[in-house]
């Protein structure tokens, strides 16, 4: 199953528990120095054949409990606000290898009156997962919000997005602007995807980026 700006395998296989097994993405993180680098890069990607560029806008609002059960589990939990709808999402713990990333995530729409409260939601994988992590009544509270503009370009020769973000994290006092890029796999093999980013990097001057956004987020949260 496709979604806007993450690739996953299309292999969804049930736990011995029964529970929803997740999907999975592969991707490279990566610095850019400013917005109009993001900007040449969009120039350049998106007149190649075959390119196709997609616009988007999302908001991420990262939550956990009062006493940050989630974060203990190595879960990160956040409703994803975008023109295609709501959707909470769960990511796991990543695993880097070659400087490509694979973290597993579990998904489910239809969030956008949900106030926090884990029993009111609907039943799908994502309420499986917190119900395994979370005492019955705990509620679920904003810990930060990434806002982000994304020119996402489909290299569809190459099975390969390339997304190009630019945005805030921002907590209730600080906030952290990024430019960043993210190769994503859509079907080509692992060593295109680090073509393409060693590609990337030595025509726009691109760092690697160590941290995620979410972990952006929380060492801001250690800042206040």
């Amino acid at each position: 199953m496709d979604s806007p700006g993450v690739w996953v395998e299309p292999l969804t296989t049930l736990s011995s528990e029964g529970l929803a097994g997740p999907e999975w993405e592969q991707e490279i993180r990566l610095r850019a120095a400013d917005v109009a680098t993001l900007e040449a890069m969009l120039i350049d990607l998106g007149t190649r054949p075959g390119a196709c560029v997609l616009d988007r806008a999302y908001e991420d609002r990262y939550l956990d409990g009062r006493d940050r059960p989630l974060l203990r589990a190595r879960l990160a939990v956040r409703v994803r606000r975008c023109v295609s709808g709501d959707w909470l999402e769960i990511k796991g713990e990543g695993v880097c290898s070659a400087g490509v990333w694979q973290r597993p995530e579990w998904r489910q729409p239809g969030v956008l009156e949900w106030l926090g409260e884990v029993d009111e939601l609907a039943d799908g994988p994502v309420r499986q997962m917190l119900m395994r992590h979370l005492s019955a009544g705990v509620r679920l509270e904003e810990l930060f919000v990434c806002a982000i503009q994304r020119q996402e370009v489909h290299l569809t020769a190459d099975r390969i997005a390339v997304c190009l973000d630019h945005g805030v994290v921002r907590t209730a006092q600080r906030q952290y602007v990024l430019t960043e890029v993210e190769l994503e796999q859509r079907g080509a093999a692992r060593s295109a995807l680090t073509a393409w980013a060693e590609q990337l990097t030595d025509r726009y001057g691109l760092l690697p980026a160590p941290h995620s956004k979410f972990r952006i987020g929380l060492s801001l949260l250690e800042q206040e």
